[in-house]
């Protein structure tokens, strides 16, 4: 008889439907997009300057608003100088970490154009010329004891340009002054090469 009865238990528990499992559980809500940041800031040009934020245009039309700190620096760490260095309307490399269209500035510094720039003399001193690009900008070039005049093939000196010459400037360039590592006519670079250091022979216009 017991062993009937657990028969009879058996065949009931097994026609009893067995307990729902419980629902898997719900997924996680996907986490927001992180805000992107571009450590290496912007490029533009100053629109605007006050003492804690500037305004820089790129080329492209967008506008970026730069926070200026007292541990912003400014100029390249071999040649520092000072926000009175970028003036409205100067060029620059924000170096900082940008969100949305705000960067926070660490440094500020000018484009490098190791080609220098080209235009007119405006003037001359024993230390430094003027000279002024077609776009009416006016370059300070330092002339050292190492700036070599004329190209390599065609040597000159620096009474070979006087005042009106047209020339381009080959070196650094920081803001609006370039340490001239070579000075050649705007021709004689063209066709010939200035050489030094194999700088292009035909540098980009001064913006």
């Amino acid at each position: 008889m017991a062993a009937v009865a657990a028969l009879g238990l058996s065949s009931c528990s097994a026609g009893q439907p067995s307990a729902p499992s419980s629902p898997p559980p719900a997924a996680a809500a996907p986490a927001a997009p992180a805000t992107p940041h571009h450590p290496w800031g912007v490029r533009g040009t100053i629109s605007a300057e006050n003492a804690n934020t500037w305004t820089i245009a790129t080329a492209k039309g967008a506008d970026y608003t730069v926070a200026i700190s007292p541990t912003t620096a400014f100029g390249p760490k071999k040649a520092p100088a000072s926000a009175q260095s970028f003036p409205v309307g100067s060029r620059v490399v924000v170096i900082g970490e940008r969100t949305g269209t705000t960067i926070n500035a660490t440094r500020i510094v000018a484009p490098r154009h190791p080609r220098g720039t080209r235009g007119t003399i405006s003037a001359e001193n024993a230390s430094t010329w003027t000279i002024a690009t077609a776009k009416g900008t006016e370059y300070t070039v330092a002339i050292s004891p190492t700036t070599a005049f004329g190209t390599q093939k065609a040597p000159a000196s620096a009474q070979s340009f006087p005042v009106g010459s047209r020339v381009v400037v080959i070196g650094e360039r920081t803001g609006t002054t370039i340490n001239a590592t070579r000075i050649a006519a705007a021709g004689e670079a063209n066709a010939a090469g200035a050489g030094g250091g194999g700088a292009n022979p035909s540098p980009a216009p001064a913006g």
